[in-house]
């Protein structure tokens, strides 16, 4: 059968029905090509294909494209073959990426079924994240650059059309590998559409390819990583005792939705899904067991999966951006992982919706007011470590940081709660009489949790695991602290819970697991939001800590 037992929306994929010849004819070559380790090496080869190529300089390193024309195409779809230029020493036999793709081009040059442009993408930079990302800039608005007179600082890109599906490979130079990892994983945890995923790995396993995995060992060496992977290890064995067999899929789900909530790229692809086109990394390694083959097996997979690409007359859009991978050949659907989420934050809108049932608007006015407070406090811790990164030099910004986290607590529990009284002294006398406090502390609750809830809301469409990590936080502190009865004992136990659960604690904990200190930690937050725009820095600045003071004001109140 074709595409025997592969979940498949976009029928022309048809994974199935291509026949890999590659390591027939042209993987020799690889080997070869595999001793070109400078642009100028290959641009000597490049001539010898006859191909038209282009050297595009960046301020963060060089990008060298090649494009081979399609027999049947118009010139008008591409897809792209990606590596990074590497300078390690090869012993006999290795192959690396570069080397492996360039046999691939040139096999596919004498092939009369392709219909869409390969454009080859060769990375050669310190930095190939900065570097990828103004490449694909510059290929996708320097023609509007050039309308509008702009001068061409960069060399210029060689064009190719639109990028149907852009295919990374990421290796270190081997001879043979026991296992593919697949790095799907982009910017804020967007995905690319399931049926690429799939098409790939079905096309590995029905070719007699490495089994597939989702995580690289090399990752485990990342203390947060590592702690991840033990949480979900004992999360399974709990799952064991109630599920008599064991699976191993609920350990992936959760290193994979980790993977997803850290909103970091995972590989060179991720700067080409905001883009909208299709991409994921594969990289080959060689670990003690597993099925072990040689490295130009990978060369016939990719041909396989470059012809699925190539059969698509539209960009892939029937099957889904949105699920959870639990293997490399199972998922979890939007519409059952969205009932998790709305499990877990249904106790708090409920507890919202019973708290505001019998306030009105004259009960609002004060803790509105604190709460404009708290936000603007907020708006300031996000606006103050983004003021040092852009205007503050490189070797005093983490000083400036430093000076940041040592005021913070302080800020916190010494002069927020008097600027509050203040304001909500202002704002109360001549408008309404003093209201009770447990009111008050009611009124500041809900004040707190309308924009968290909207974010979670917001956010669930975007990085699902990020929202859902976020809910598990939150939700308890929404629900429990500010509640219950008013003595003094409940009031000191949420406070001690606040204290647990605060912003500089937060702080401390992520960098122990994430083996940094607090000012490195912040410091690579705030990279990766300018960098990324993920969305950690600004959810913990805006939102998280305006939250966290509504609920340290709900408490003092019940004192």
């Amino acid at each position: 059968m074709v595409a025997n037992n592969t979940y498949m929306s976009e029928n022309a994929l048809t994974p199935g029905i291509g026949t890999a010849y590659y390591e027939r004819t042209a993987a020799q070559s690889a080997i070869a090509f595999s001793r070109l380790q400078t642009i100028p090496d290959l641009v000597k080869q490049l001539k010898r294909m006859d191909l038209p190529y282009r050297v595009s300089t960046f301020p963060s390193g060089s990008v060298l494209t090649a494009l081979l024309r399609a027999p049947r195409g118009d010139g008008s779809e591409s897809i792209a073959l990606v590596a990074q230029l590497s300078d390690l020493n090869l012993r006999k036999d290795e192959v690396n990426p570069v080397g492996l793709l360039l046999s691939l081009v040139s096999f596919l040059e004498g092939e009369r079924w392709l219909c869409k442009d390969i454009l080859l993408v060769i990375v050669d930079s310190s930095e190939p994240e900065h570097t990828v990302q103004a490449w694909l800039h510059e290929y996708h608005f320097s023609t509007i650059a050039a309308q509008h007179g702009a001068e061409d600082i960069y060399g210029g890109v060689l064009h190719a059309g639109v990028i149907q599906v852009a295919l990374v490979l990421d290796f270190e130079p081997l001879v043979s590998m026991s296992h593919l990892v697949f790095k799907p994983v982009s910017v804020n945890g967007l995905l690319p559409n399931l049926d690429l995923l799939n098409a790939a790995a079905r096309i590995t396993r029905w070719n007699g390819g490495p089994d597939v995995w989702l995580m690289d060992p090399a990752e485990f060496d990342v203390p947060s990583t590592a702690f991840v992977a033990e949480a979900s290890r004992l999360f399974s064995d709990l799952v064991s005792l109630v599920q008599p067999v064991k699976n191993p899929d609920v350990a992936n789900l959760f290193l994979f939705m980790w993977k997803q909530a850290r909103g970091s790229p995972t590989g060179l692809h991720a700067f080409f899904l905001p883009y909208h086109i299709d991409a994921f990394t594969m990289k080959a390694i060689r670990v003690s067991g597993g099925k072990v083959v040689s490295v130009e097996k990978l060369g016939g997979l990719l041909e396989c999966t470059i012809r699925c690409a190539n059969n698509l007359i539209e960009q892939l859009h029937q099957s889904f951006f949105y699920y959870l991978l639990t293997s490399a050949y199972t998922y979890v659907s939007i519409g059952q992982y969205m009932i998790s989420l709305a499990a877990v934050v249904s106790p708090m809108l409920l507890a919202f919706l019973w708290d505001s049932w019998d306030l009105g608007l004259e009960d609002a006015l004060i803790p509105l007011a604190r709460w404009a407070v708290f936000q603007a406090v907020g708006g300031l811790l996000f606006v103050l470590p983004l003021w040092a990164h852009f205007w503050v030099d490189f070797e005093y910004e983490k000083a400036w940081l430093s000076m940041l986290v040592g005021v913070t607590p302080v800020l916190f529990f010494a002069i927020l709660p008097f600027v509050s009284q203040l304001v909500s002294g202002f704002f109360s006398s001549g408008l309404v009489e003093r209201q009770n406090p447990l009111t008050t502390a009611l009124a500041v609750r809900i004040c707190g949790m309308l924009p968290m809830m909207v974010f979670i809301s917001a956010c669930s469409l975007v990085n699902f695991s990020f929202a859902f990590g976020v809910s598990c936080l939150v939700v308890p502190m929404a629900v429990l602290i500010g509640r219950g009865p008013t003595n003094r004992f409940t009031s000191i136990l949420h406070a001690l819970l606040l204290l647990l659960l605060s912003p500089p604690a937060l702080l401390m904990g992520m960098a122990h697991l994430s083996g940094m200190d607090v000012v490195s930690l912040l410091f690579y937050l705030v990279n990766q939001y300018t960098a990324y725009t993920a969305l950690f820095f600004p959810f913990f600045s805006l939102i998280y800590v305006p939250f966290h003071l509504s609920l340290i004001d709900a408490v003092l109140h019940r004192f």
